[in-house]
């Protein structure tokens, strides 16, 4: 359904207006299947001859809608994921909390997204650290004994003290199902040197940039703050 505060518009030859109207999309939309919804606006100038206009968009705030697919363990594997493995990789261990690394033994996890966007990242912090997520992968009341990297954070994300980051996507990105792999504690500082973190305690932090938001102010970004990521045998340096 097309509103029009102004049915009626009047212009002399050669001249232009701006024509405000709104428009009521379908009910029971899901954001998540991507819905997008069209038609035409019928119009007719003073000789009675008809023109129509197309219109298309999305059934609802593509800057408001979720752009992290979060799932809670109840629903099976909690989302988003981050995991390793045992020696052999016979076996797939979940962190839900605070969770050991060999990192020689390879670990990874899923940070699927449900929008388009232009930035998706996944930063690595220390486990202390401050910033505010929209969401966390873990239950923010259970304290537990930080053990600190051997190293100072070399980077920053959104002002906050960080590692580097594992993904830095950039450019016109589809929904998937993304998430870092790894068998050593690589990450790329803000300087583009990739170095190694070593043991200690960490978490991944992944940002995306909701649709017209702004790069590099946080409150334009859906975030999620994983668990501890305690490094036991990583490669420092």
């Amino acid at each position: 359904t097309a509103t029009f505060p102004t049915p009626t518009v009047t212009i002399a030859p050669g001249q232009f207006t701006k024509v405000s109207f709104s428009i009521s999309p379908p009910s029971g939309v899901i954001p998540s299947n991507l819905p997008v919804f069209g038609g035409f606006v019928n119009l007719a100038d003073s000789d009675g001859d008809p023109y129509s206009i197309p219109y298309v968009g999305p059934p609802y705030s593509l800057y408001n809608t979720p752009y992290i697919l979060t799932q809670p363990a109840s629903a099976g594997v909690e989302l988003p994921s981050v995991f390793t493995y045992n020696a052999d990789q016979s076996n797939v261990i979940y962190d839900t909390g605070l969770l050991e690394f060999v990192a020689s033994n390879g670990f990874g996890g899923a940070i699927p997204t449900l929008q388009w966007t232009t930035e998706f990242s996944v930063s690595l912090l220390p486990a202390n650290t401050n910033i505010k997520p929209n969401h966390y992968g873990f239950n923010t009341s259970i304290k537990y004994s930080y053990q600190p990297s051997a190293f100072p954070p070399n980077s920053t994300v959104f002002g906050h003290p960080s590692f580097g980051k594992l993904i830095n996507n950039t450019g016109l990105q589809w929904p998937e199902n993304n998430g870092p792999f790894a068998s050593d504690t690589s990450v790329t500082g803000d300087n583009g040197v990739s170095w190694q973190v070593g043991n200690g305690d960490y978490r991944w932090f992944a940002a995306v940039l909701r649709w017209s938001g702004t790069s590099g102010r946080l409150e334009d970004y859906d975030t999620w703050l994983g668990p501890v990521i305690r490094f036991v045998n990583g490669t420092s340096g």
